[in-house]
């Protein structure tokens, strides 16, 4: 997590040269005051900004995402991917979320914001930490005495529950649970608490 005036007076201090490409996939799920402004560089900085339309508004098989950015610095990219890298049908599904899903996209993101503070709630009680997150994940420390991130894992799978190992990152003891549909969150509770409890 960057501290939003941080990042701005980062990118406002660099040279006029100098390219910064920040990625903002989770950014939907994001408070607003934990988000920084970098529209304000666009026409003064070298600023790229990319979203995606797989988090937050779940077209993940679109496989589709967007730029934000000068027209110069649109271009210079343009020169490095693919040619027809989208398709109409893509673009299509793309423009009418955007139009007609905002009641629904809102919906989505609050459900996700209450469930994320319930999961939270409920794995600190079970005794773990909870980063804070501005995404539809959270990368949870687990209790003392806890079994490996791995073997957590590896049981979680076993009985048909997706996490992520943090031991990949450096975080042995650390998974990454994605805020998925309610009941699903609840039976992920109830078998991390029977791994716990062994």
């Amino acid at each position: 997590m960057t501290d939003p005036q941080a990042l701005e007076r980062f990118i406002a201090d660099l040279p006029d040269h100098v390219w910064v490409v920040v990625d903002e996939a989770y950014a939907d799920f994001a408070k607003p005051e934990h988000l920084p402004n970098l529209l304000q560089f666009i026409g003064h900085k070298r600023v790229l900004i990319l979203r995606t339309m797989s988090k937050a508004y779940g077209l993940a098989g679109a496989r589709l995402g967007f730029l934000l950015g000068e027209p110069t610095a649109i271009a210079a990219y343009d020169t490095v991917t693919e040619p027809f890298n989208s398709n109409r049908s893509v673009l299509a599904a793309t423009i009418a979320s955007f139009k007609y899903d905002q009641p629904q996209f809102k919906r989505a993101l609050k459900r996700i914001w209450g469930d994320k503070v319930g999961l939270t709630e409920s794995l600190e009680i079970l005794g773990c930490e909870v980063a804070r997150s501005d995404a539809n994940f959270v990368f949870v420390k687990l209790p003392d005495g806890a079994p490996s991130a791995t073997e957590v894992t590896n049981q979680l799978m076993a009985q048909g529950v997706i996490v992520r190992d943090g031991t990949p990152w450096g975080y042995p003891d650390h998974i990454r649970v994605t805020i998925g549909k309610h009941d699903e969150l609840e039976f992920f509770l109830e078998k991390f608490q029977e791994i716990l409890n062994e």
